[in-house]
């Protein structure tokens, strides 16, 4: 049989195969970490009557519980300035677990960005 005769057999089922490839990632159970719920960082009053703006990322590991464990402040500009109001808000983080094959797993290294301005949400930014 030729290659051309080969791939003309083949290429009937490809459409095919690659959705069941599809479906079987999704029916794998191979999920990232979603963010179910959170509450928002207080914007510190002393850097608010200042009119200081910023942000403050942080890096961070999602337990198979889908909690927040080992939060670091990795870079944050003014520094110092935000970070603690960061960590509060992001301790209250809920997430829906990773799950790899089936398995729910660990997720490490998750950073998420907070941002720090005013007249505008103060709501986070996932990176």
């Amino acid at each position: 049989m030729s290659l051309d005769n080969i791939m003309k057999r083949i290429s009937g089922f490809l459409p095919g195969l690659i959705l069941l490839s599809l479906a079987a990632c999704v029916s794998g159970g191979n999920r990232p970490v979603q963010l179910l719920s959170s509450i928002d960082p207080v914007y510190p009053l002393h850097a608010k009557s200042r009119g200081v703006q910023g942000y403050v990322i942080i890096e961070y590991t999602v337990s198979i519980e889908g909690q927040i464990l080992n939060p670091v402040v990795v870079e944050s500009e003014p520094a110092g300035i935000f970070d603690t109001s960061a960590m509060v808000a992001i301790a209250s983080w809920v997430y829906k677990p990773m799950m790899i094959n089936g398995e729910v797993q660990r997720a490490e290294k998750i950073r998420s960005r907070l941002e720090y301005r005013l007249g505008e949400s103060e709501r986070y930014k996932g990176l």
